[in-house]
């Protein structure tokens, strides 16, 4: 995966890295391979299905956020651009407890776990 500079700032300059060091966070999100993916509306982002642990943030665009049974399928949220998602799902071994899924074509940061675990490593040394 890969991202631009643009995308980059954007990433940066959300709270969940604001405070962090600009290199150190580009350096630690490329060494773990860390890009942009993109969706079309309704496709799916993340879900109970997905195995690999990732966390997100939107970039543009606009996500919905369900609840994963799909005979009651209850709306939980709405996710706008710079909001991220999917973090406290790193931090258990339990699958993704909702479905998020694109509103209207969207493009996502996805950051791995191992990047999120070695970026909380690096501020706590």
């Amino acid at each position: 995966m890969n991202f631009s500079e643009k995308d980059f700032q954007k990433v940066v300059g959300t709270p969940l890295f604001r405070e962090s060091d600009p290199k150190l966070v580009e350096r630690i999100l490329r060494e773990h391979d860390c890009g942009v993916g993109s969706f079309e509306t309704g496709e799916v982002i993340f879900s109970p299905d997905h195995e690999t642990k990732t966390a997100g943030i939107l970039l543009s665009g606009k996500a919905v956020v369900n609840t994963p049974d799909p005979s009651k399928k209850t709306l939980l949220r709405f996710l706008g651009t710079n909001e991220p998602f999917g973090i406290a799902g790193l931090f258990t071994k339990e699958p993704y407890v909702s479905i998020i899924r694109a509103h209207e074509p969207c493009r996502v940061f996805l950051l791995k776990e191992s990047a999120v675990r070695a970026l909380l490593e690096s501020d706590t040394a």
